[in-house]
């Protein structure tokens, strides 16, 4: 629980690969992992043919099924959706998770600013709770450095929720909600679920 009194503040994160975008490094090997042995990716997209496994492309439409329930539930909830800036003016203080720097180079010249790809999108909305929002949540998309594995990927989508005046029980109770809801919206049948692949075993 973050804050004091009753202005108490609860914060959930859920990470999500973007296996719609086919960037996740899966057994098969994603668009970014393969992008990474090739080396140069115009070059190389410029003279293969690109084919999409059915598998993907159920894993993309299961994936819309998930952002639309998470957004139908928790509106349900009361919360609102948020969009905050990606490039922010600081990185990060976690010493573990290290940020994309970007460089803003005026038009008319003048020294260049640094700016970062936001690695979670906590700052902002946590202003957003102070300035009197009450519940809020985004599907954000975030940014790395460094992380490419089968479970990590420099572009992710974070989804990130705040709610106030509660304590840890209502946040429970809402989470309990959500994953309920997606998990019905992804399998309508109660059919178990296996892999990355959008659909039954």
């Amino acid at each position: 629980m973050i804050g004091s009194g009753a202005r108490a503040m609860e914060l959930i994160t859920l990470r999500a690969g973007n296996a719609a975008c086919d960037l996740a490094p899966d057994a098969g090997g994603g668009m970014f992992h393969d992008w990474l042995q090739r080396g140069r990716g115009e070059r190389a997209w410029g003279t293969v043919a690109v084919v999409i496994p059915e598998a993907r492309i159920a894993n993309a439409r299961a994936r819309a099924r998930l952002c639309a329930e998470v957004r139908r539930t928790l509106g349900a909830l009361g919360y609102e959706e948020v969009e905050t800036p990606c490039l922010v003016p600081v990185a990060g203080m976690e010493p573990h998770i290290q940020a994309f720097e970007a460089r803003f180079v005026p038009d008319a010249g003048g020294a260049p600013t640094p700016l970062f790809l936001h690695t979670s999108p906590e700052y902002a909305m946590k202003r957003l709770l102070a300035a009197g929002l009450p519940r809020v949540f985004q599907l954000a998309r975030v940014f790395r450095n460094g992380e490419v594995s089968p479970s990590h990927n420099p572009e992710f989508t974070m989804l990130e929720l705040y709610r106030a005046g509660t304590g840890y029980l209502g946040i429970m109770e809402d989470l309990e909600r959500l994953v309920e809801a997606c998990a019905g919206a992804l399998s309508p049948r109660g059919e178990p679920r296996a892999g990355r692949g959008g659909g039954a075993p």
